[in-house]
């Protein structure tokens, strides 16, 4: 729904240059020190492509990849060098207050890893934290890359390209989605166990569900109005819109046990809006069906529903647009009732449970229940025409640089 999207911002970092200070100092031959300058290079361009979203998604790959090889071999090499010695550095700590502050990487001792301190800002907690740890790095460019992806999906479906060329816009926003729930899964998954548990942060478990789940959802949304613009079988689209309600409420419910964090409420609210307006959509279609089966007694309990789900759906989205954590997104030109798709969903909910109320008093004289009729079955629309395999993209970690061999 091209209006109302829920992006965070970029996780904001220091500048960092390999080659100078004590990293550089125990590199001790001239190729070592010229990596040390590449790898600078290649973070500097990296995180320069991050920053343009109109960028194609290859380019940010090559420029991904070619860092974290990079950045890999550097982890690796390290682990295999020598410990350091920093019984030196711990003795003087009480004498020298800024080196109080640098916290040294609890994986390994050696000046690698505790020779340059990296600071990210962390979205959820609000807070900006340092660390010298080349894991905290990687952990973090990762999730940069992710987010990239999710951005550059929203820039592609609001600056999309005319309407002959629209199929491959959906495409790329399709595979952008893809990619980046790849990457969540893979932080959730496997790269999670590694790092220190910290709650109420960006790598908070949930928070990396949330977003995993987020982007299933949301590369789904696309599909579904595919397939209403196409018009499909309402059955069919009644119950993609199912999937997508449970999905967005499961989300919902999962974020409601971090409700002390401002920036957990902040997705909450979002979820439940997308859950509450597919439920809306839902209902609609669902009824459709049933008026197509002669069913029309329930298509009009339907109808109510989505009309009923429709209006909380309007004052969901009114909350949380004037929630201003971090990214309410909201086209200017849009308003929870003007704009295009919820004007459309409400005129045909209008028009139909009028159609379908005047057609039963003529026609079919079925009595309208009184309780919400039996939801329809929900279908993960993961496998769609003309689209490639819709399960997520793997992230698979580039191969070590070949510099380091």
């Amino acid at each position: 729904m091209v209006g109302w999207l829920c992006r965070e911002p970029f996780k904001a970092t220091n500048t960092i240059n390999f080659a100078q200070g004590r990293l550089a100092r125990a590199s001790t031959t001239d190729g070592g020190r010229e990596l040390l300058r590449v790898l600078t290079q290649k973070r500097g361009l990296l995180f320069d492509q991050l920053a343009q979203l109109q960028h194609d998604a290859r380019s940010t790959d090559d420029a991904f990849n070619s860092y974290i090889s990079l950045l890999l071999g550097l982890i690796h090499s390290s682990e295999n060098a020598p410990r350091h010695d920093l019984d030196e550095d711990e003795a003087n700590i009480g004498k020298d207050k800024s080196r109080a502050k640098r916290p040294y990487d609890r994986r390994s001792l050696n000046v690698a890893h505790s020779s340059v301190i990296f600071k990210y800002t962390d979205n959820t907690s609000g807070k900006t934290e340092a660390q010298a740890d080349l894991y905290f790095e990687l952990s973090n460019a990762i999730m940069n890359y992710g987010l990239w992806h999710m951005k550059h999906a929203s820039w592609l479906e609001n600056f999309s390209a005319p309407e002959g060329e629209r199929e491959d816009t959906a495409k790329a926003i399709f595979l952008s989605l893809k990619t980046a729930a790849g990457v969540f899964k893979y932080l959730l998954d496997k790269h999670l166990e590694a790092l220190e548990y910290r709650p109420n942060t960006d790598f908070d478990e949930r928070m990396l569900s949330a977003r995993y789940e987020q982007c299933l959802a949301e590369a789904q949304e696309g599909v579904l109005e595919r397939a209403r613009t196409l018009q499909h079988r309402p059955e069919l689209i009644a119950s993609i819109a199912a999937d997508e309600y449970r999905r967005f409420q499961v989300v919902a419910d999962n974020m409601s046990s971090m409700s002390s964090n401002r920036t957990a409420r902040h997705f909450h609210k979002y979820f439940q809006f997308k859950a509450s307006f597919y439920k809306a959509y839902m209902w609609l279609f669902y009824g459709k069906h049933l008026a197509e089966q002669e069913e029309v007694g329930k298509a009009i309990r339907c109808l109510q529903d989505a009309e009923g789900e429709l209006t909380a759906s309007v004052r969901l989205v009114a909350e949380y647009t004037r929630d201003k954590c971090f990214s309410s997104v909201q086209s200017s030109s849009a308003t929870a009732e003007g704009h295009t798709i919820m004007s459309t969903i409400r005129k045909t909910i209008t028009s139909e449970k009028s159609r379908l109320e005047r057609e039963n008093g003529l026609i079919y004289h079925k009595q309208v229940p009184k309780a919400s009729v039996e939801e329809p079955a929900s279908r993960e629309c993961i496998e769609v025409r003309n689209m490639p395999q819709a399960s997520i993209d793997v992230f698979i970690f580039p191969e070590c640089s070949i510099i380091y061999t």
